[in-house]
């Protein structure tokens, strides 16, 4: 019976040293868990931080290419304004110019139509030519 009890208290006793074994074991497996759960956080945080930071180049880049067309768009726009606006005016000029010969042969065709008027004229023309 006495060796029955020293077999139980071994077993016992095996069995709380293993028990208290895995317990630390389990400590340790504990801690390293929670060290790589901060590892991973933190690797995670620099993730995002570095995504974070590469979206707002992205977004910078696309403002600034964005801000540059624009500004290219509205330089040729107004270059294409000042061109066509230049081809109105010399147009207008070119129509002027047009409507006074026009004007300008009705009234010596009016003015000359008889006989006295022509040589009145043709007189007058002589004598501003002389007098140059």
């Amino acid at each position: 019976m006495v060796k029955a009890l020293r077999k139980r208290e071994t077993t016992i006793s095996n069995s709380l040293k293993l028990a208290e074994q895995t317990r630390a074991e389990m400590e340790t497996l504990k801690e390293e868990n929670k060290k790589m759960m901060q590892e991973t956080r933190r690797e995670r945080d620099n993730l995002l931080k570095e995504a974070k930071e590469i979206k707002n180049e992205i977004i910078k880049k696309a403002e600034e290419e964005a801000k540059e067309n624009a500004s290219k768009i509205i330089e040729n726009a107004r270059l294409q304004i000042d061109q066509e606006r230049q081809n109105a005016i010399r147009e207008i000029k070119s129509k002027v110019a047009e409507l006074s010969v026009d004007i300008s042969e009705k009234i010596l065709q009016k003015e000359l139509s008889d006989k006295k008027k022509q040589n009145a004229y043709i007189s007058e023309l002589i004598d501003a030519a002389e007098f140059n």
